[in-house]
């Protein structure tokens, strides 16, 4: 059996990480994990949700045997080593780069569209 400050130690230190790595908002770990799902794999959202659900348990007493440490403290420590690897700069980097991108392709294809455009009309 795992101990509730343990697990509970465990949920805030992911959640710290979720709000400063990923920005996500949110006071609890559902709430942030939630808010940043779609940004990390599938297999740390499945260790995010298995702590969750280990935390809900943990409020009742004949819930809180079942709860299996040794999938939980996995799940943490695969969690948290994901996280721990998350670089804000270079997402920001990542984000940047994107948005350049965009915006460049957008001008050839605009560029793109006036140059025919003035041929068909015969000004070119």
């Amino acid at each position: 059996m795992i101990e509730p400050r343990s697990l509970q130690r465990q949920s805030r230190r992911l959640s710290r990480l979720l709000q400063f790595k990923l920005g996500a908002k949110g006071q609890t770990l559902a709430a942030r994990h939630r808010g940043v799902g779609r940004y990390l794999p599938h297999k740390v959202r499945r260790d995010l949700a298995t702590l969750e659900q280990a935390e809900t348990m943990m409020g009742h007493p004949k819930l809180a045997m079942r709860v299996d440490a040794a999938k939980v403290d996995a799940a943490y420590r695969r969690a948290h080593a994901h996280l721990d690897g998350v670089s804000r700069h270079a997402r920001l980097k990542a984000y940047l780069l994107n948005v350049g991108a965009v915006v460049a392709f957008n001008l050839v294809v605009v560029a793109t569209c006036v140059i025919l455009y003035a041929k068909w009309r015969g000004w070119v």
